[in-house]
């Protein structure tokens, strides 16, 4: 499901909010899905991070409002209780991947360079974010049938 519409730069949804619609979709309330998720921490092969891990209403309050965001293990089981895949929400996070490009650089160099020169193509093209997701061939789908944004 994705929430990118060519007539506007910006997401229709944030993590954080589309985290809260997922929620009161399945009528959780904060403190029960604070619950949820601090049982299954507990319940998790990681042990460590269970025991100094725990979820309160305030900060999953933070996720939704945008002045948190989780770490890829908690995505992992915010996913699991609300019956979504990581890969879905990850859909909606419209933040820098910064972590992941960081990743791929530790472990190919290479990508350093490939980065760079694709952030200058941007620059020196001025493309768009909707040319560049044409140009890499993943044109965001829309919620309407425009045909002036069908591709060529």
């Amino acid at each position: 499901m994705n929430r990118i519409s060519l007539t506007s730069n910006l997401p229709e949804t944030t993590l954080g909010l589309y985290i809260r619609d997922l929620r009161l979709k399945r009528r959780i309330p904060l403190r029960k899905f604070a619950e949820k998720l601090d049982k299954l921490s507990k319940n998790s092969a990681e042990g460590e991070y269970a025991r100094t891990t725990s979820f309160s209403p305030g900060f999953l309050s933070d996720i939704e409002n945008g002045r948190r965001y989780p770490s890829e293990q908690v995505l992992e089981m915010i996913a699991e209780i609300l019956g979504v895949t990581v890969e879905e929400l990850h859909d909606n996070d419209h933040r820098m991947p910064t972590e992941e490009l960081q990743r791929l650089h530790a472990v190919n160099p290479m990508f350093g360079f490939a980065f760079r020169r694709a952030v200058n193509f941007i620059k020196a093209e001025k493309l768009t974010p909707e040319e560049l997701l044409q140009r890499l061939g993943g044109e965001p789908q829309t919620h309407h049938n425009n045909q002036d944004n069908a591709p060529q």
